[in-house]
């Protein structure tokens, strides 16, 4: 168990998630500092979403977080300078990604080719 000056500093106050589409570009906004945790499928059937989930200083200012995805056999080239955050399976596990931190920006995030 922490004791309270072992908690002095710690500006994590809880845990977000995200979602995320493999076929869109992938600029989250979120906390500055965020640590992300895990990337996973939730949901099942018509409903099974990607998420990204993050521990956060909610009291932050809010940068755009790239999330890098790359399927199976695809060109990754970068993707081994990035810190890895997990793997992911679509379509009943046909199609498989593998994510990667891409980094923080203050530069809004890219508005997506065909976004309403």
């Amino acid at each position: 168990m922490l004791l309270d000056d072992e908690l002095a500093g710690w500006e994590v106050k809880t845990i977000w998630k995200w979602p995320i589409n493999p076929l869109a570009g992938l600029a989250l906004e979120m906390p500055r500092g965020a640590k992300l945790l895990h990337v996973d499928v939730q949901g099942s059937g018509l409903l099974a979403q990607p998420h990204v989930w993050a521990l956060v200083d909610t009291e932050a200012p809010k940068v755009t977080r790239v999330i890098v995805l790359r399927g199976t056999g695809h060109d990754a080239v970068g993707c081994d300078a990035m810190p890895y955050i997990g793997t992911f399976l679509l379509g009943k596990g046909e199609l498989v990604f593998h994510a990667f931190d891409g980094g923080e920006t203050t530069s809004p995030p890219p508005r997506n080719e065909g976004a309403a």
